[in-house]
């Protein structure tokens, strides 16, 4: 009697190899159920959290709540909610700072010229920043500024960070006036100013 699923067949499951079950798709298969497992536990106890009131025999007791809190799916959950209220912390910080910047300067290009830059490095870092909020004691949570500010995480904000748009409107304008007129001085220079 031939075996009813041979080795290469198309309807051959994973487990089976030409010599039986393989540790590894045991392992990943046991991984694969408790990671399920939890899932589900998660999910069941937030539904009877959401579904029953805290004195009805299904709710959830105060004794178990250690135990599920410290599921993988609900710490990742956590983790997940935490990290999207920093990113809104940091987003409103800038957003505070760049309003601030446009209703004192105009434009972010000339608040970073005349206040944040004054020496055009062309880079800021975290005690500019500081130095500046303070001055104009502006409400903002500073590390939360800087953290949105610094996204590539060298400790130097650049102009191309601080405000791309423009940035990248004052290089296409240096390219044409390096083409056109050998450099962006020669521009001013020219006859038809």
């Amino acid at each position: 009697m031939a075996p009813l699923l041979q080795a290469g067949s198309p309807r051959q499951p994973e487990w089976a190899s030409e010599g039986g079950f393989s540790p590894s798709l045991i392992g990943k298969a046991t991984a694969d159920a408790k990671e399920q497992h939890h899932r589900l536990l998660a999910w069941v106890y937030a539904e009877d959290g959401s579904r029953h009131s805290p004195t009805h025999r299904l709710a959830s007791r105060p004794w178990l709540a250690e135990t599920f809190e410290q599921l993988p799916t609900l710490e990742s959950q956590k983790r997940e909610s935490w990290r999207r209220e920093v990113l809104q912390r940091r987003a409103a910080a800038r957003s505070i700072f760049m309003r601030h910047l446009r209703e004192t300067h105009g434009t972010e290009i000339r608040a970073w010229r005349r206040a944040l830059d004054p020496q055009g490095k062309f880079r800021i870092s975290l005690t500019t920043v500081r130095r500046y909020c303070r001055s104009v004691d502006l409400p903002v949570n500073v590390n939360n500024l800087w953290r949105s500010l610094d996204r590539d995480g060298t400790n130097v904000c650049k102009l191309e960070e601080f405000c791309a748009r423009d940035a990248e409107a004052l290089a296409a304008f240096q390219r044409w006036a390096r083409e056109s007129c050998g450099s962006c001085a020669a521009v001013w220079a020219g006859p038809g100013l």
